[in-house]
């Protein structure tokens, strides 16, 4: 998966967005409490969630956010 994901930074450059501060810190403190590493749910959800549209993280938000 990391391997994939360095092959498609190479591929095209990385995108930056805007995130609401809000949101980031309770992504922060539900990463916190399920012992995820931060990067590792940027890397993995994040860039997938803005790839697709946000539309994978509109889908999980019920049970991410809830």
């Amino acid at each position: 998966m990391e391997i994939a994901l360095e092959m498609r930074r190479k591929r095209r450059p990385v995108k930056t967005f805007r995130i609401n501060p809000f949101l980031l810190q309770r992504v922060e403190r539900i990463l916190k409490k399920y012992k995820i590493p931060f990067t590792h749910y940027i890397e993995h959800l994040v860039l997938e969630d803005y790839k697709n549209g946000f539309k994978i993280l509109k889908k999980r938000k019920n049970s991410l956010f809830g």
